[in-house]
């Protein structure tokens, strides 16, 4: 983060109270309980819709899953919560963060059974 901050201000710019209220929500619903965090998961726009982001979530959770382990991530798109929803992660609690973005945290246990998304 510290490394990345000069890059983040330029960014952000006058948004950076907004960014620093979202992270601070996030933490403030992000689990306790040991877990795989997916981080950015996604896919450029122009490859949408080609099973991309479906396949790295099948690999992913395939190791989640051998190692009985759970996963948790932040949905960013209502449009992909749906996707997520499919790979068995439910929503926590949907946080509106004031002035900034719908997100939705979600948390999926760990499946005994192996499959595609």
């Amino acid at each position: 983060t510290v490394r990345e901050a000069p890059q983040l201000i330029r960014a952000l710019r006058s948004r950076i109270p907004v960014a620093a209220q979202v992270r601070r929500e996030l933490d403030r619903v992000h689990p306790v309980a040991p877990h795989w965090y997916l981080c950015n998961v996604g896919t450029h726009p122009a490859e949408q819709g080609m099973g991309i982001a479906s396949d790295l979530l099948t690999y992913r959770l395939g190791i989640c899953d051998d190692r009985s382990e759970p996963a948790y991530l932040v949905c960013t798109r209502r449009e992909t919560v749906a996707l997520y929803e499919r790979a068995q992660f439910r929503v926590t609690t949907p946080l509106l963060v004031r002035g900034g973005p719908m997100l939705w945290p979600m948390w999926r246990a760990p499946s005994q059974m192996r499959g595609g998304v």
